[in-house]
């Protein structure tokens, strides 16, 4: 009797894995990239942002602080590169830092 069930336990049971394992390795190469992406969009905004502050000469304490934000993340997400020695240079004083002033937007 066992014999007649088992195989419309087992093979359900199979079947079901492997669809949940196929599932799984979607989501996960849909993972890896967003992740990829949202690391070249932080990259090209810091980019952009040191760019800027270098052309101007000065950076806005807020600016700074969303950049270090920034960073923090880009580096979460395995990211490194030309970025790394630019926060290192903005931080170190490369550009002056302007403190508690209202930016003209």
């Amino acid at each position: 009797m066992i014999e007649l069930i088992l195989p419309h336990v087992v093979q359900p049971i199979i079947a079901g894995t492997f669809g949940v394992a196929v599932a799984l390795i979607g989501v996960k190469k849909q993972t890896k990239n967003l992740n990829e992406g949202l690391r070249a969009l932080l990259k090209v905004t810091m980019y952009d942002k040191y760019m800027e502050s270098k052309a101007n000469g000065y950076i806005h304490v807020d600016e700074l602080e969303n950049f270090n934000d920034m960073f923090e993340q880009y580096t979460a997400l395995g990211g490194n590169s030309i970025i790394k020695g630019m926060h290192k240079r903005l931080n170190d004083g490369e550009v002056e830092i302007i403190r508690n002033e209202t930016k003209n937007e």
